[in-house]
């Protein structure tokens, strides 16, 4: 089961009804420029619920902060905040490495396999240090990757 529920909403379709295990944490109703002001009272007067508009930014803030919220509780940590930045510094040195070795292609086999090398290390820094065969495998196994 999830440990958070987020239901998305369009506009209502009448005689179509979301049938989910169990409440939501959050409702987020989407297109808010194209609802009607009642509507948007209902949404807005539920801490639960958030109304937001792709189109025109309108509620997205919110939706963030409330996210951040579920995600991480009321108080954020100076640890949280340290094992964040750690995560991005990783992930920024895997991505600096994975464009290091597309352009060494030319040089050689070698150096783009020790800038992937590299990159590898740096997303063992955000998974734990894991082997390459044990990364590869939870890459693929958590992310849909296709054409």
């Amino acid at each position: 089961m999830a440990d958070l529920v987020v239901l998305v909403e369009g506009l209502p379709i009448r005689g179509v009804a979301i049938r989910l295990e169990r409440r939501p944490d959050l409702v987020v109703r989407s297109k808010s420029d194209l609802r009607s002001n009642s509507d948007l009272a209902a949404a807005t007067a539920n801490r639960d619920s958030v109304a937001v508009s792709a189109k025109t930014g309108a509620g997205l803030d919110v939706l963030r902060a409330t996210l951040d919220r579920l995600a991480f509780g009321t108080e954020a940590t100076t640890s949280g905040l340290a094992l964040n930045a750690r995560h991005v510094r990783a992930l920024a040195e895997a991505r600096d490495a994975l464009r290091r070795a597309a352009e060494s292609t030319a040089a050689g086999a070698e150096v783009a396999a020790l800038e992937l090398r590299e990159a590898l290390d740096a997303l063992g820094g955000v998974l734990g240090r894991i082997s390459p065969d044990e990364l590869l495998g939870r890459i693929f196994s958590q992310f849909c990757m296709g054409k």
